[in-house]
């Protein structure tokens, strides 16, 4: 990945029309409460890359997907006031593009939720993710347990 928060230069992210037009909006941008924040795609990117850079060293040793997917999960901790305002996470909204992947997108949704990232860095190194239909998380997802997804989620919110 990259060196700190930084070494990010951009940020697109590509999705289907329903995410692009609610959680996309770019009056949603600027969250200032917990549901404004629950809500704004480019708050919620920002937070989980601030939470994978504060623990680097942890997540560049782990290789399973679960365990990642588990420790950058978002809790009702990452939308506090303190969070929402953390001056990491305010520094990558502003270099997030988010557009709408047009009708290869939009016609994988309801089955998949269909999103691609790709990340710059400012030495010049690309991070495509490539457009994903089932993130870990969802039902149709193959790259980690659900159930153990949602025990752990049960768990840290019960």
């Amino acid at each position: 990945m990259a060196d700190g928060p930084s070494t990010i230069e951009s940020i697109k992210i590509t999705s289907y029309e329903p995410a692009f037009g609610i959680i996309g909006d770019p009056a949603k941008w600027n969250p200032t409460t917990r549901q404004s924040a629950d809500h704004s795609m480019v708050y919620i990117i920002s937070s989980i890359l601030r939470k994978a850079f504060e623990k680097y060293d942890y997540i560049k040793k782990e290789n399973d997907n679960e365990s990642l997917w588990k420790y950058l999960m978002l809790l009702p901790h990452d939308y506090s006031q303190a969070a929402i305002y953390n001056e990491v996470t305010r520094s990558f909204m502003p270099k997030i593009e988010f557009e709408h992947g047009g009708k290869e997108y939009d016609e994988l949704y309801p089955k998949g939720i269909p999103t691609s990232m790709t990340i710059k860095t400012t030495s010049g190194k690309t991070f495509d993710s490539g457009l994903v239909e089932f993130p870990g998380g969802h039902a149709a997802n193959e790259t980690v347990s659900l159930s153990n997804i949602l025990e752990h989620k049960f768990i840290k919110l019960g």
